[in-house]
């Protein structure tokens, strides 16, 4: 029966001419992509095109998978007329999305996306940016392109003509096969933006990517971003506000001891303090671990995420980023890699730096986030999964075996070695909380349950590196990376317990006055990265000083800040799609950052200016991240 179905499929997919007119069209398809592509990079010099050529192979694979599914539906349906409109069409995005990077990469140096749109409403000024020159170029161009399309076409068709019979289960395995290649795999992460960006250039990063591919993708992101233009122009800006919002740092000497301890980050998926009896949680008391863990530390019991999504928390972490009320930033790579991050900070000292994850990190651009902070080691389930003593479930390897696997990291390193720091992104509870074997009941209940498991797990963690003789010299932050709805009034979406997160420093290289130490006014999780450079003895100043830390806009730290000072502001910020809000300590306040939502909440009280003051600040910085 097997051979028979090998000779069937062998007659069907290896000698059919069906399969062998489209192979040949998708694999002229790419090639299409990467003349093209490479031919644009033509005019910047010291580029490795082989280089390039490879990391943007995956788009141009995924590109032209949607052209020919495309091609093969519609030619299909209507025959040759529908195939060659469609070819027609799919060539003229491709050749207009690659001349267009051709200009802007050379004026601007940065790739053609949803943002071009907008330039658009006015096409007369658009294209009156363009030279004769230009135009003589552009129409070169699709002479070629078009006229060897077509004759290449007729040519194919009258040497491979396929059957002109509709056959649904060849048309089904092509569809299939497109449709794999198309989204970049099976894997839980489909293709994104930072698959092609492996450079240290940034110039190189916009030339491995895709054109076309890479127009469409910022056009399906770049829809969510609404009109700010009310931000923009800074119409609710007041200075005095400003003031208020980011007092100067008290501690500007250069006198406090410096040092440089062990650091080891955890950031735990989801773990809302509403369910820490320590953390004042209303919800439940599941986790006497971390409790006891707060106790022994410093540990802030009014701490507030920025997002409802782990790439927001990542961000407002590893760069004090408070986001902007629309898709995280690390949607745009572009931006997310001219942030500071702690990581590149640590590396200007000397650490040796590590981050794991125990699924893909891919996932949401988080990877490229990692590689352009320089980051020393990246370890996700790809380059874990070789071995198959850990347990997985649906999000990949589970927390006890990841925390083991930092803990053997940081147990058995030199002590020659430079100071390390090992960061971690939990996953277990992450829904569908199934680290927990036979885990039933409502979500809430299914949480609860995997929550005690990652609290148990914290507690060997913790147990068996302070076995160790490093241990005294080792700074641990435990913070979440958003909060969490628990079905309660308080914490349903975008209400203040929502974001309400642990914010944990213990370890044995805290400074006893710090130590037992409970905070109990309202910081942001923004406020982590000052906050633990300020715990190893660096003030505000040198931290922004770009001399001494020369990665990312340093003026950005203004949105961290350290949450010890005694002129902390003391509130937190949030953003989430459509809305931006302030925390206080005795409440949350918020505001739709639509105008007509703006106009119809006039006339605006403290809270209301505060909080378009800054949004107005967010928002520019934003854009002007280039």
């Amino acid at each position: 029966m097997l051979s028979h179905l090998i000779k069937s499929l062998k007659k069907n997919l290896l000698s059919s001419r069906f399969f062998l007119f489209y192979g040949t069209l998708w694999f002229v398809f790419i090639l299409t992509q990467g003349i093209l592509r490479i031919t644009l990079s033509l005019s910047f010099p010291d580029v490795k095109f082989i280089e390039l050529w490879y990391s943007g192979l995956s788009q141009d694979i995924s590109w032209s998978s949607y052209g020919l599914i495309l091609v093969l539906i519609i030619g299909l349906v209507s025959g040759r007329l529908g195939e060659k409109l469609v070819l027609f069409s799919w060539l003229l995005i491709t050749v207009l999305t690659n001349f267009a990077d051709f200009i802007l990469l050379r004026q601007w140096g940065s790739r053609i996306n949803s943002q071009a749109l907008f330039y658009l409403k006015n096409p007369s000024e658009a294209f009156a940016s363009l030279s004769f020159s230009h135009w003589i170029i552009l129409m070169i161009i699709i002479f070629l392109v078009f006229g060897f399309a077509f004759w290449g076409y007729s040519q194919l068709s009258n040497f491979i003509n396929p059957e002109k019979k509709f056959a649904p289960f060849k048309m089904v395995i092509l569809c299939a096969f497109l449709a794999v290649t198309a989204r970049g795999g099976l894997g839980k992460s489909p293709l994104t933006i930072e698959n092609a960006m492996r450079f240290d250039s940034n110039i190189e990063n916009q030339l491995a990517i895709n054109s076309s591919w890479n127009f469409m993708y910022s056009l399906i992101q770049g829809n969510q971003i609404p009109d700010v233009s009310h931000f923009r122009d800074s119409s609710f800006f007041d200075s005095n506000y400003y003031h208020k919002l980011f007092p100067k740092s008290e501690n500007d000497s250069h006198s406090l001891q410096k040092t440089r301890p062990h650091i080891i980050l955890i950031v735990l998926e989801g773990l809302s303090a509403e369910l820490s009896h320590f953390f004042n949680g209303k919800i439940a008391a599941v986790t006497p671990n971390l409790d006891q863990i707060a106790q022994e530390g410093l540990a802030f019991t009014r701490a507030y995420a920025t997002g409802d999504r782990t790439d927001k928390g990542l961000v407002s972490i590893f760069s004090g980023w408070p986001g902007q009320p629309w898709q995280g930033m690390l949607a745009f790579p572009e931006k997310s890699s001219q942030l500071p991050n702690i990581v590149s900070d640590l590396k200007s000292l000397k650490y040796h730096t590590s981050f794991y994850y125990g699924s893909d990190l891919h996932f949401a651009n988080q990877r490229f986030y990692f590689e352009q902070s320089g980051i020393d080691e990246i370890h996700d389930i790809n380059s874990l999964s070789d071995n198959t003593k850990y347990k997985t479930g649906s999000w990949g390897i589970q927390d006890a075996d990841m925390l083991q696997i930092i803990s053997k990291r940081y147990l058995t390193s030199s002590k020659d070695e430079n100071p390390q720091f090992i960061s971690l992104l939990t996953l277990s509870t992450h829904d569908p909380y199934d680290a927990v074997p036979g885990n039933r009941g409502s979500d809430l209940q299914k949480m609860i349950r995997t929550v005690k498991y990652l609290d148990h797990e914290l507690g060997e963690f913790f147990s068996k590196i302070k076995k160790s003789d490093k241990y005294r010299n080792t700074l641990v932050i435990l913070v979440s990376d958003h909060g969490k709805n628990l079905g309660s009034n308080h914490t349903n979406f975008g209400q203040k317990d929502f974001f309400h997160i642990p914010i944990i420093f213990t370890g044995g290289a805290l400074e006893s006055t710090y130590r037992n130490r409970r905070i109990d006014y309202t910081v942001s999780q923004t406020d982590i990265y000052s906050t633990m450079f300020h715990l190893m003895g660096w003030s505000q100043n040198e931290i922004r000083n770009e001399k001494l830390f020369p990665k990312g806009n340093r003026s950005l730290l203004r949105y961290s800040r350290p949450a010890l000072e005694a002129n902390h502001p003391r509130f937190a910020w949030f953003n989430i799609p459509g809305v931006t809000g302030l925390i206080h300590d005795d409440g949350a306040f918020w505001l739709g950052t639509d105008k007509v939502s703006i106009d119809a909440e006039k006339p605006l009280n403290k809270e209301d200016s505060s909080i378009l003051n800054l949004s107005t600040v967010i928002v520019n910085d934003f854009f002007n991240l280039k």
